[in-house]
């Protein structure tokens, strides 16, 4: 699974989920993009709201939430979950990136 940084003019990060780790059938990795363009990171309620967006596009990615009871797929769903929303907050920029200019790594 990768996760990459789109450049800071536009303010976004981009969730993908590999096919072996998405619930539907489709065999093409699943993507959803998350802008913080709009977000002062600086403050606790912009991080919130950012850590809000990435959850719900890992819900996106990730495609919908098997049964409590389907034992199976429960594992790699939250699996899935898990690695989009930390590979998507390890790409989000610190504040020395966005000062400077650079890029993540990832």
């Amino acid at each position: 699974m990768t996760t990459r940084f789109i450049p800071a003019a536009i303010a976004a990060l981009t969730l993908l989920a590999g096919p072996a780790l998405a619930q539907n059938d489709d065999p093409t990795p699943q993507r959803a993009a998350v802008s913080y363009a709009d977000l002062n990171l600086n403050t606790e309620t912009g991080q919130a709201i950012l850590a809000t967006r990435i959850h719900r596009a890992a819900e996106t990615v990730c495609g919908p939430e098997p049964d409590s009871r389907d034992l199976r797929r429960q594992a790699p769903y939250r699996q899935c979950l898990k690695q989009s929303v930390e590979a998507a907050v390890a790409a989000i920029p610190t504040p020395s990136q966005m000062a400077g200019g650079a890029k993540p790594a990832g």
